[in-house]
């Protein structure tokens, strides 16, 4: 027990997608709950991948998810640092966030990995800006956002991201990374994704809602003067086209001409 209480680094996960631990593990007593608990209490970095045996109903892998033991199990940790959770498959639907995470608060973690759920926007959003004051990495891995249910493919960046960006503008992020997931004839596929260690240029994706262009822009426009400014630089690129077609007609025109007064000679 002496070992287990000075715990401060613990990871099951590796390159392997089929590595993981079983969400078994964490249908305990509340004795060994509580030894879990206590073991995992000076942890500063946390590394999990779960396995929920999604081809084996019998497993019942909402059972473990909705008994909170993870997120028991995970907010004893309160020195953490670094979390990084994941799952063995995308898309593992976790209604309430709070099944994993709980309602309080890591002072201070500063990175945190998250992939392979479905999870809703505001309870996302609410999440990462509890923890405003500490987080400065942050990855999203293969994940999808919804309102209430499972969105339908879009070609477009889904409009829970684009909100779920300006709800979350006042991080102080040093790197962000996001990989957004859509479905296609039930095959799962990432359709977005954005990184960057530039905290300026995260700043302007995150209050522009997600994007790119302005992003990259290192001016710091509003999103308005950018839009204003793109129109602008569009509207003269289309003149120019416009003036090189006429200019290109004319010479056309004109060596045609000549074409025709020497063919007559």
């Amino acid at each position: 027990m002496t070992n287990m209480e000075k715990l401060e680094h613990f990871s099951i996960i590796d390159s392997h997608i089929t590595s993981a631990i079983s969400h078994l593990v964490f249908q305990m007593s509340p004795s060994e709950l509580d030894h879990t608990c206590n073991a995992f209490r000076n942890l500063a970095v946390l590394k999990l991948k779960i396995n929920t045996h999604n081809q084996c109903s019998e497993t019942n892998w909402e059972r473990t998810r909705d008994s909170c033991n993870i997120a028991h199990v995970l907010s004893a940790a309160r020195s953490l640092v670094r979390l990084e959770l994941w799952f063995d498959v995308y898309c593992v639907e976790i209604p309430r966030l709070e099944v994993l995470f709980g309602n309080g608060i890591w002072p201070n973690l500063r990175y945190l990995n998250f992939g392979g759920a479905i999870v809703k926007e505001d309870a996302l959003a609410n999440f990462l800006n509890r923890h405003k004051d500490s987080i400065r990495y942050l990855e999203l891995d293969g994940m999808l956002l919804s309102k209430e249910e499972i969105p339908e493919p879009d070609v477009d960046l889904p409009k829970t991201w684009k909100g779920m960006y300006r709800q979350i503008s006042d991080l102080l992020l040093t790197h962000l990374t996001i990989s957004a997931l859509f479905v296609d004839v039930e095959v799962w596929t990432v359709n977005h994704y954005w990184t960057s260690s530039d905290a300026a240029q995260i700043t302007r994706f995150l209050k522009s809602g997600g994007n790119k262009f302005y992003a990259n822009d290192p001016r710091g426009m509003t999103e308005q003067e950018y839009l204003h400014w793109h129109a602008e630089l569009r509207r003269k690129a289309m003149a120019r086209d416009a003036e090189q077609g006429f200019e290109k007609m004319r010479k056309d025109a004109a060596g045609s001409r000549r074409r025709r007064r020497t063919s007559m000679d």
